[in-house]
């Protein structure tokens, strides 16, 4: 059966690294705090190119070729990273600091991505967090700002429709 969930994720959320299930070595826990870093996100990353095959090519083809911002707020301010996919919609560039010409914008919060990736389910985590708000997606520019609001008028017709 087709994983709305997961491509829901991917579509939304890939660009935050969040939309694979993996350990929580991305997020380094302490009993209270949680701190992201670039490393943890890296093997984030690494994790969602390991995995990628396993998206639909239609969702594999929106992500192909696309510059993304993410900024991570934290309470000593925020962090800001970026990514790069190719045709294959493989992360092939990702560092620290923004893109000057971004295709797709990410925001969220480090508690929520320390949430989401020490959680039993981080796939349903993020997915969870994007339905309350918590992360934020949107298109850059014209056309990625309609593709975008057609992907989460799609999501929240099954959230509506409980497909997921």
């Amino acid at each position: 059966m087709f994983n709305y969930k997961s491509v829901a994720v991917a579509a939304l959320v890939v660009c935050s690294m969040l939309a694979v299930p993996v350990a929580p070595v991305a997020a380094q826990s302490q009993t209270d705090s949680c701190t992201v870093d670039v490393d943890g996100m890296q093997t984030v990353v690494d994790a969602y190119n390991d995995n990628r095959g396993e998206l639909p090519g239609p969702v594999r083809s929106q992500l192909a070729g696309e510059r993304v911002n993410v900024v991570v707020t934290s309470p000593d301010g925020d962090v800001e990273y970026s990514a790069v996919t190719d045709s294959t919609a493989a992360v092939t560039q990702f560092s620290e600091g923004l893109v000057d010409d971004p295709t797709i914008r990410v925001e969220t919060d480090e508690s929520t991505v320390c949430e989401a990736l020490d959680s039993q389910n981080p796939v349903a985590a993020a997915v969870d967090a994007y339905r309350n708000g918590d992360i934020t997606v949107d298109g850059v520019g014209p056309v990625k700002s309609v593709t975008f609001g057609a992907v989460k008028a799609l999501f929240d017709l099954g959230n509506a429709l409980g497909l997921f």
